[in-house]
């Protein structure tokens, strides 16, 4: 069973736990349609969809946790995000759904080499709802 804060990434029956380290997850929404004022000047706005961008910021990531990052964005795929809140519930976007994500270009900063896990510090994970 899952615990409260943790982040599961995968298509679907191949989800990983992402690394439990210290970290701050940002969830931001965007809305999607067009806006245009009316001759009287009363603004109207048809929205069409809103979608979610979430940002994981590991204050510490080691190789292994990374590698699995990696491998997620190499499927180039549509990736489930299940974020817990309790060990059954998790984050659900605006449809009541899981997020399908993918995963933006990131870089990695290295910490401590020459170790037999390298620790790297201070990186961004940027998730875009698809």
């Amino acid at each position: 069973m899952a615990k409260e804060g943790e982040i599961y990434l995968g298509v679907d029956s191949d989800e990983d736990l992402i690394s439990t380290y210290a970290k701050e997850v940002v969830r931001e929404f965007e809305e999607f349609g067009r806006s245009e004022r009316t001759f009287g000047g009363t603004l109207k706005t048809d929205i069409t969809s809103r979608k979610y961008t979430f940002t994981i910021q590991y204050e510490y990531i080691d190789q292994t946790a990374l590698s699995l990052v990696y491998e997620k964005y190499n499927l180039d795929e549509g990736l489930n995000m299940r974020m817990y809140i309790t060990g059954s519930t998790w984050f659900t976007n605006f449809s009541g759904n899981c997020p399908i994500v993918r995963i933006a270009p990131f870089k990695s900063t290295d910490f401590l080499t020459g170790r037999s896990t390298k620790i790297y510090k201070g990186d961004s994970i940027v998730f875009v709802e698809i």
